[in-house]
């Protein structure tokens, strides 16, 4: 599912040549699939009762995706702060 970073590098430096943003394309391709499997995870673990919560509320879309946007930022913070 992952390469290796050093295999990433390579790659990007002989498709995009050897500069900055095929060190950048590399990294960002190697962190994508590891940050989508976490964020898949972590929205599989929350509390199904937390939508019969919204419901009870009457949660507009626009606070919904509000909330979901925070978790996002939540887990990104938390993946980023993860070294």
């Amino acid at each position: 599912m992952n390469i290796p970073a050093h295999v990433a590098i390579v790659l990007c430096y002989l498709w995009i040549g050897l500069n900055e943003t095929a060190a950048i394309t590399a990294v960002a391709l190697n962190k994508t699939a590891m940050d989508a499997v976490s964020i898949r995870e972590g929205v599989q673990a929350l509390d199904p009762k937390l939508g019969e919560m919204s419901k009870i509320y009457r949660m507009t879309a626009f606070a919904k995706s509000f909330c979901w946007l925070s978790f996002w930022a939540a887990a990104t913070r938390w993946r980023l702060s993860d070294k």
